[in-house]
């Protein structure tokens, strides 16, 4: 049997219903078309304003959003156009930042946001290393042969070529404060290098490594010396010692200059060179001595602050020339 047509009276009322709903459908699509043009407004506004403030030009690059003339935004379907507003209003939103760096290239406010939070984590860890061997007092004498009665920290202090001190601005070897500038970096791809350079070494991890290159650096230049009771001193010391040895004072420079000796006399068939360097090796071998002494551990961050006050007093109190 034959399906019965709907009757006329509810064939136009459906009728009447769908032409309803595609007016308010067409309403609808044509708010979202003059939104999107509205909000792309914004966008020419936002990248304009960057330029002509911030030196930041994002013209033809991949962080500038598109921009649909009339015609396409036309023709665009609802999901389109919503798609599109909300790449618009993701660029436009205040916490999406750019900044300019070297050559006229930008880079996006979270890049330079992670690598400056990497930085601060990275100075940081160098302050907190600087915090354990500020305080220990150097050894050696001054041009007057009077002792040194400087602290690592202090001798950090007097050779900083800016001016600025310590402690909070590291400028040991292994930890060098970094205040690295947006003009300075070369491009989004060296700021990603960086970032995780200085990730990677913002941990005890790092710098136990160095420690551990550094020692068998040390081994192989006291070998070639061929001073045995000073290799075995040296390779007495515990990491915190060796560390403050070959960072802090000229041990690693005197070692290194009778090293560079060694070499050249053993490329010239000189085999009386080690007599030579043994008996001119007092000076590195006090260095060693004196590392002995110092504390096996690095001491709590609140001795070594009471460390460095209790220098202070010492000092202030024998007007700055404590002997010792």
């Amino acid at each position: 049997m034959a399906a019965k047509n709907p009757r006329p009276g509810k064939r136009k009322m459906q009728n009447a219903q769908w032409a309803k709903a595609q007016s308010a459908r067409q309403d609808e699509l044509a708010k979202l078309r003059e939104a999107v043009k509205r909000k792309q407004r914004n966008v020419n506004a936002k990248i304009n304003r960057l330029e002509k403030n911030h030196g930041v030009n994002l013209r033809g690059t991949s962080y500038a959003p598109s921009i649909a003339d009339a015609k396409k935004i036309g023709r665009y379907t609802g999901k389109q156009l919503e798609a599109l507003a909300a790449r618009l209003d993701a660029f436009t939103k205040r916490t999406t930042t750019f900044v300019a760096i070297s050559g006229g290239e930008v880079v996006s406010g979270e890049a330079w946001n992670r690598y400056i939070a990497a930085q601060n984590k990275y100075n940081a860890f160098g302050q907190s290393i600087m915090q354990q061997v500020g305080g220990v007092q150097l050894p050696g004498v001054d041009s007057k042969g009077r002792p040194n009665n400087q602290t690592i920290a202090e001798r950090e202090m007097t050779t900083r070529k800016d001016g600025k001190g310590l402690l909070g601005e590291s400028a040991q070897k292994s930890y060098i404060n970094v205040d690295l500038k947006a003009r300075n970096v070369a491009s989004a791809e060296a700021l990603e290098i960086l970032t995780r350079d200085m990730e990677r070494k913002a941990k005890r991890q790092y710098l136990n490594n160095i420690v551990k290159r550094q020692r068998k650096q040390a081994e192989k230049m006291l070998e070639v010396m061929g001073s045995e009771e000073l290799r075995r001193k040296v390779d007495d010391l515990s990491d915190y010692q060796f560390h403050i040895l070959w960072e802090h004072t000229h041990f690693a420079d005197a070692v290194g200059g009778k090293y560079a000796f060694a070499v050249k006399m053993a490329a010239d068939s000189q085999p009386w060179y080690k007599y030579i360097i043994e008996d001119n090796s007092q000076d590195v071998e006090q260095f060693a001595d004196w590392a002995r002494q110092l504390p096996e551990n690095a001491p709590t961050q609140r001795r070594a602050q009471a460390a460095r006050k209790s220098n202070g007093r010492l000092r202030n109190n024998n007007g700055g020339n404590r002997r010792r």
